[in-house]
């Protein structure tokens, strides 16, 4: 196809004959024909197309060279100022369903983690409520014990001090009877002697004192025992807190210790998907590469290096497809 400037004169010939060419490349990248003779403007072969291309085509190949764009980058401004106004807000729309439904499945997993964590934390509180109040009841228990003990002993002690009063005008009156009868054996008969002696003997077993020194050494005794008793009692409890504060103990290490296995076998995952899915993109399979990549990004959101896979495998997918769409023919000037 020869230019009106190269049929009148081919030295006068300059950058604006390549912008014609320029046209004839550009209509047939979007309509797959050569612009012969009255040709269709590009918007009435392909009605996806925005009518400024047509003005764009026709002003780049006008026969008359001063009625096309004197420069290139007046082209360039033109194809990009349409780009911006009609194409990009296409593509865009289309793309942001699919990550609005990405961020709402997000947005999901992260709340449901939320609502766990949250009643993890409450079954962890109700337990520890629930350990410090049977702590404060052993502890109150343990107090009375100690209190009541300590009563106890104070009245064994009162009686003790009790029985030795009582029991010193007995050792008196002995003491008395015995001088006495010393005093007898000089002045009586052995006879005299012998019956006062076994008469003293007679009321020191008949004397009440003495019997009720024998009940309370026995009350006493009795005391003693149930003492031992509760004492032993309160041992035990206090080894059934310790095990049970060791028990809690036990629950919470197991607890952190499966966390962390978890965390690492999450991030054993992310690093074996991150290897295979960077081996499937420098392979070219791009669809096995973004299903590797979404199962990073369901472990980790966050993950930046899955993202940038993710978006160039489907960046790669998009110019596939609109290789797919326009291929190329043969062209010619």
């Amino acid at each position: 196809m020869l230019l009106w400037e190269q049929l009148s004169n081919a030295s006068t010939a300059d950058c604006r004959a390549d912008i014609f060419s320029l046209g004839v490349v550009i209509y047939e990248m979007l309509t797959g024909a050569l612009p012969q003779g009255r040709f269709q403007l590009p918007s009435e072969i392909r009605k996806d197309l925005p009518k400024e291309m047509d003005k764009i085509i026709e002003k780049t190949l006008q026969p008359n060279p001063s009625n096309r764009y004197q420069t290139v980058k007046e082209l360039a401004d033109e194809l990009v100022a349409i780009y911006q106004r009609t194409l990009q807000p296409k593509q865009e729309l289309q793309a942001e369903p699919l990550q609005r439904a990405k961020l709402e499945e997000i947005k999901s997993q992260v709340e449901t983690q939320k609502q766990v964590e949250k009643e993890e934390n409450k079954i962890q509180a109700e337990v520890q409520r629930h350990v410090e109040e049977k702590i404060k009841e052993l502890e109150t228990l343990a107090k009375e014990r100690k209190q009541e003990f300590e009563r106890e002993k104070a009245e064994t002690r009162v009686k003790e001090v009790y029985r030795e009063e009582i029991t010193k005008p007995a050792k008196s009156n002995g003491l008395i009877y015995g001088v006495l009868g010393a005093f007898l054996v000089l002045i009586l008969i052995g006879g005299i002697l012998f019956v006062n002696n076994s008469k003293n003997t007679k009321q020191l077993e008949s004397d009440p004192n003495n019997k009720q020194a024998n009940d309370i050494k026995e009350a006493v005794s009795e005391k003693a025992k149930a003492e031992m008793v509760a004492m032993e009692k309160a041992k035990d409890e206090k080894e059934a807190l310790e095990k049970a504060k060791a028990e809690m103990v036990a629950m919470e290490k197991a607890k952190d210790e499966k966390k962390a296995a978890e965390k690492e076998k999450i991030q054993q995952e992310i690093s074996q998907y991150l290897k295979e899915g960077e081996v499937f993109y420098n392979n070219g399979k791009y669809e096995l590469c973004i299903e590797k990549m979404k199962e990073v990004l369901n472990r980790n959101g966050n993950n930046f290096e899955a993202k940038e896979y993710l978006k160039m495998s489907q960046n790669k997918l998009k110019e596939i497809e609109e290789e797919f769409k326009n291929p190329k023919v043969g062209r010619s000037r």
